[in-house]
């Protein structure tokens, strides 16, 4: 595999749309011109997808109805709904919609047995204005007492994985699942390690056993766990599916195995829009195919990750959230392994867009093992390990992003943590007008040796380029502002670079750091900017405080006396901000992610 670097075909004229289709082409999801390209190219190629996504589906050959009162001996019609989701999505064919009810679906496990069409595509979504849940948990009653404020459940027969001897990652612990009144509650090992606030399944008694926080009894509150780790939905294999609008939660799903929502078997031109997944104990929703469309989903406090993705092309991921995910008490993941906000691996011509990551153990965004031909736009990343993390990968293009408040978060202050844009082993990115602040470890990071990429092909960072871009206020620990680890050199053992070799690009960018940095950029050893420029780099950088509205506050916009504006250099792939305002307001363009003037 050999991918250019020129860009060309980024770069080349965007294609006409017909006229009735571009009247209803969904441009708020592709914020630049860059993006409105790369997807063009592809959409082109099935018109009714484009109106599929613009809201409009193509006439219903029938609506199936579910309700938590109905009946699967019914025939699905409004006034005799069904009992499960399941069976109408069994009777759907193309075309057809399956309308839910509101209510707690539970015992659930829906697989599309068929394909929708072009153009008449299956649907599955909740009648307008209900909430819907999907639920992998069932309630636990019939509580008795153990000893003290200890109770337990007899005759529990529900019991997902072992606790290993001394186990330090969650891969060594069950995945049992306890919520009192909607809050989950810590597992523990033993009986004898139970305390206030926790819960123990004896697997070989069938016994279920818990300790309320304020000791209270179990049968004055609702109590549910979770009863399956098989997944709440899966596509499989299936293609031209739409799914809105229901929340899935509770399933003690494998971690690296099986998400509780699937889109898998390499399904094409579906749609997941509006869902929450929530309390996966390994990945709420995992992703592969081609030309899938995952928009506004919310993918929260899941055991693992919140979204994983493996061979997934020419997809878009717009307006959703990953946060809060391998967070959860006793049940954290080393995240060096796979855990955080998000990992998609093997992926290209992909795109995630309004993406909100925060307070992740783990990186908010990563994108691990080769990838290429990848867009990261105006996402949001905070108080995670990593704002957006790159990582042995190819041809990325990441720009109007705001990455602040990172954090390390292990007890090696050294290693790579608390850092904005992380460009680890890769090459052939471009890092524009991206604003990277306060950040404990760095802002931005380019670094890494030669590894391999998994398909025969070797990697380290080089022939990356930063334009535009506010490093501010970061280094909390190691005072650096913007790393370089390989220095630009051509590492001679990679003989047959995937991407052409050309030196790291780094200039138009505004650092600033209120203190003394003990070094500005890690090798060579620079402590200033000048000296950085006297080696040849940055020439028309500037140090200067960004003077921002309030970062205190995470506003990061710019005053209208900050040295960032009208600073940068025209960028083709970069014509609106983070806001959507058009690039440039004034004579050029204004660094970092907004254009304020």
């Amino acid at each position: 595999m050999t991918i250019s670097d020129d860009h060309s075909q980024e770069n080349s004229p965007t294609p006409q749309l017909p006229e009735d289709i571009e009247q209803n082409f969904p441009t708020d999801c592709l914020p630049s011109e860059y993006n409105r390209r790369h997807f063009v190219r592809w959409m082109l190629a099935a018109p009714p997808l484009m109106m599929l996504a613009a809201g409009q589906p193509a006439q219903a050959a029938r609506t199936y109805y579910v309700a938590t009162n109905g009946n699967d001996a019914n025939d699905g019609s409004q006034g005799r709904p069904f009992a499960t989701i399941q069976r109408g999505v069994e009777l759907a064919v193309p075309g057809d919609t399956v309308l839910v009810n509101a209510g707690v679906y539970r015992n659930q496990a829906i697989t599309f047995p068929r394909s929708g069409k072009s153009g008449a595509p299956i649907t599955l979504q909740v009648v307008p204005g209900a909430t819907v849940i999907v639920d992998g948990s069932v309630p636990v009653r019939n509580w008795v007492r153990d000893s003290g404020s200890v109770y337990r459940s007899d005759g529990w027969r529900y019991y997902f994985g072992t606790w290993q001897s001394d186990p330090s990652d969650a891969r060594e612990k069950a995945r049992n699942q306890l919520f009192v009144n909607g809050s989950y509650v810590r597992e523990v090992a033993s009986r004898s390690s139970m305390v206030a606030g926790s819960f123990y399944i004896d697997a070989g008694a069938d016994r279920l056993y818990l300790w309320l926080s304020d000791g209270g009894d179990p049968n004055q509150r609702t109590v549910e766990a979770t009863a399956t780790e098989q997944p709440l939905l899966k596509t499989n294999g299936q293609d031209w599916l739409v799914v809105r609008g229901l929340k899935f939660r509770r399933c003690a799903n494998k971690p690296q195995e099986a998400a509780m929502v699937q889109i898998t078997d390499n399904s094409a031109y579906c749609i997941l829009e509006n869902l929450e997944v929530q309390y996966a104990a390994g990945a709420g929703l995992h992703l592969e195919g081609s030309r899938n469309t995952i928009r506004s989903c919310r993918c929260n406090n899941n055991g693992q990750l919140g979204i994983h993705a493996d061979h997934l092309y020419d997809s878009l991921v717009y307006g959703c959230e990953t946060s809060s995910n391998n967070q959860l008490p006793n049940k954290q993941f080393d995240p060096g392994w796979e855990a955080g906000g998000n990992k998609f691996a093997r992926c290209e011509r992909m795109t995630v867009d309004r993406h909100l990551a925060h307070s992740n153990r783990g990186s908010g965004i990563w994108f691990d093992v080769s990838n290429a031909r990848i867009t990261i736009s105006n996402c949001r990343s905070y108080n995670n390990e990593f704002g957006i993390h790159y990582e042995i990968s190819y041809t990325a293009l990441i720009f109007n992003n705001l990455c602040y408040g990172n954090k390390v978060q292990g007890s090696n202050i050294n290693a790579p943590s608390g850092i904005g844009i992380y460009i680890s082993s890769s090459a052939g990115c471009r890092i524009y007008n991206n604003t990277c602040c306060d950040n404990d470890n760095g802002g931005i990071q380019i670094s890494g040796p030669v590894r391999g990429d998994g398909n025969d092909n070797q990697v380290y960072s080089y022939a990356n380029v930063s334009r535009n871009n506010i490093v501010a206020s970061n280094c909390r620990i190691n005072k650096y502002g913007i790393h370089y680890y390989c220095d630009n050199l051509r590492d001679a053992s990679v003989s047959t670079p995937v991407v052409a070799y050309s030196p790291n690009s780094s200039d138009y960018n505004l650092f600033w750091t209120s203190g003394t940095p003990s070094k500005f950029f890690k090798s060579p050893s620079c402590s200033t900017l000048s000296a950085w420029q006297a080696t040849g780099r940055d020439s028309n950088s500037r140090w200067a405080d960004p003077l921002f509205v309030n970062s205190g506050a995470s506003d990061y916009r710019l005053r209208s006396n900050s040295p960032a504006i009208d600073r940068g250099v025209r960028l083709s792939e970069v014509t609106v901000d983070y806001a959507g305002a058009q690039r440039p307001k004034g004579r050029a363009y204004d660094l970092g992610a907004y254009e304020s003037y």
